[in-house]
């Protein structure tokens, strides 16, 4: 079957909202690496069967997610009852092949594993299997692909798995990389009928204006965007955690309720350091749009989080300073769960002329590079995962990703919580993976060695 005579057997559709359309229209490439003393051919053979049976699980991530675009609604289509054997599908789906020097220079996997899976060794365009270009106007993606990479030592695998923004959140990846584990997932949720229920009336959003026209562009002058992972101790969280904790407890300033997470206090120093109360058109950031972290800084005067301009000055690793900044960011995610909130995100998707506007004016309105770092968390996503991959069950790690990663992609702004092995618990270290304006990443890293909450060495390119 070639591909036209597939797309055309994709009779079902799920229902998408305007909500879902104004997700960033592109992939989460996700980078898994394995220790694998085994047979390429037996490994590549369960990896593409776990593939399949996840996809037969949902069999809409098998279809194809149709772009939108002005009087063209995105829509998500698949055939229920149609093959669900990988076979069945393009090759755009799934592949495999070996890594060869010329274009990964990491021959050994103990090598790329002893350099703790640098960020720039993560290139999305060779580790995973990604559409040429971004799909127009209804044209058509897979929401899932899959690239099996072989280091050339044949000692390591690279599972280069890519995700499609507007099909799945974070939630979505974990359930997904539950079942494609072979352990039990939750079945297929269904539609998002709550849409309605909760859409407030038709409103204006006079502080979003989506003519692009009249939006200041990026400045071209800008220093360009690297990433680093920056790699955090445990025991240095552990400390920051123990100080917020009791002043807390010993300050009147704060509630019998406040209270922060570990989460919380690994991410309060990029924030602290990066933040700026800037914006290039907008003054100040709405609660209803921009992730938790933007909020922090629409919600706070700029001298509360900044440690550089609070006054009276206080030093970067004050306790006062590292509880405030991190309960900020607390309430901050806390406030996602407001129902208010929740309806003018849903009105201004569905009051947007054309919805994928919504997310293209928020990147172009709050310069994210100096208006806080927009974070989300991976922790708890596939660290403690034994996924059975025939070969690498022998290792001491047994079967669990030696790290996973994102791909490379030095956009200003963007910060992960990378997996960690045990959650929030055990010793194993915290990493964050930051992609910044070069000089911000340069003062970034300085900061925080200065501030003894990471060694010098310790920083990953």
């Amino acid at each position: 079957m070639d591909k036209a005579q597939w797309v055309s057997s994709l009779t079902e559709a799920v229902k998408l909202t305007p909500l879902d359309f104004t997700a960033p229209q592109g992939y989460i490439p996700i980078i898994l690496g394995f220790h694998f003393p085994g047979s390429p051919l037996e490994a590549t053979a369960h990896v593409k069967g776990r593939l399949a049976r996840t996809l037969a699980k949902w069999p809409c991530l098998g279809g194809q997610f149709i772009a939108g675009g002005r009087g063209i609604s995105p829509k998500l289509i698949y055939s229920k009852n149609g093959p669900t054997g990988l076979d069945a599908f393009p090759n755009e789906v799934f592949d495999w092949k070996g890594l060869h020097t010329n274009e990964f220079i990491w021959d050994e996997f103990s090598q790329l594993v002893a350099e703790r899976g640098p960020a720039i060794a993560m290139d999305k365009d060779i580790l995973c299997l990604l559409p040429e270009k971004i799909p127009g106007p209804g044209e058509g993606c897979h929401p899932v692909t899959l690239r099996v990479n072989f280091t050339k030592d044949r000692r390591g695998i690279l599972l280069g798995l890519s995700l499609h923004h507007v099909i799945m959140d974070g939630a979505g990846v974990w359930d997904f990389l539950t079942c494609f584990a072979g352990l039990d997932a939750p079945d297929a949720g269904s539609d998002m009928v709550f849409f309605d229920r909760f859409l407030s009336q038709k409103g204006k959003f006079a502080e979003y204006n989506f003519d692009e026209s009249n939006v200041p562009q990026p400045d071209p002058a800008a220093p360009p965007g690297v990433a680093r992972i920056i790699s955090i101790t445990a025991s240095v969280i552990d400390k920051l955690h123990r100080d917020a904790s009791k002043i807390f407890k010993d300050s009147e300033e704060y509630d019998d309720s406040a209270y922060v997470s570990k989460t919380d206090i690994s991410t309060f120093a990029p924030e602290s350091i990066l933040s700026r109360n800037t914006r290039q058109s907008l003054t100040s950031a709405e609660p209803y749009l921009g992730n938790a972290f933007l909020r922090v800084t629409s919600k706070a005067p700029a001298y509360m989080i900044c440690a550089c301009a609070r006054a009276p000055p206080f030093p970067f690793l004050d306790p006062d300073h590292i509880a405030f900044v991190a309960y900020e960011i607390r309430k901050a995610i806390l406030s996602l769960n407001d129902i208010e909130h929740l309806r003018a995100h849903l009105s201004i998707a569905a009051n947007a002329a054309h919805p994928p506007d919504v997310d293209a004016t928020v990147r172009r309105t709050i310069d994210r590079g100096v208006a806080g770092v927009d974070s989300s968390s991976w922790l708890g996503l596939g660290a403690d995962l034994n996924f059975k991959i025939p070969g690498t069950e022998e290792h001491e790690d047994g079967g669990k990703p030696a790290f996973i990663r994102r791909a490379y992609a030095p956009f200003p702004g963007a910060m992960n919580l990378m997996p960690r092995r045990g959650g929030t618990k055990g010793d194993a270290d915290w990493e964050v993976w930051v992609a910044l304006r070069e000089n911000d990443m340069e003062r970034l890293v300085g900061k925080m060695v200065e501030g003894g909450v990471v060694e010098g060495g310790v920083v990953e390119g």
